[in-house]
């Protein structure tokens, strides 16, 4: 199966609900970071650069959501399979 989601449009789509909501994606241009998140697929350990690469079935993908609100910074991340994994 084929996701059809590029980290390019979670990016996007990050971006808009942070700003929808009161919020700003710290990293955007962060010591020139060019994305509003991090998402890093298998082999990237961290700090991935969303683009128009499409999410795989199998593929591991790590999202890095750092946020500034009402005068703080907040920062998460979650890891998952998508689709069916190797055992």
């Amino acid at each position: 199966r084929r996701w059809k989601r590029t980290t390019e449009e979670m990016d996007k789509e990050l971006h808009a609900f942070m700003c929808d909501n009161g919020a700003y994606p710290s990293d955007l241009q962060y010591k020139g970071f060019p994305k509003s998140v991090m998402i890093s697929i298998n082999e990237v350990i961290a700090h991935g650069i969303p683009d128009d690469r499409e999410i795989q079935d199998g593929d591991l993908v790590n999202v890095d959501v750092t946020l500034y609100c009402d005068g703080f910074h907040a920062d998460t991340a979650r890891t998952w399979v998508c689709g069916e994994g190797d055992p």
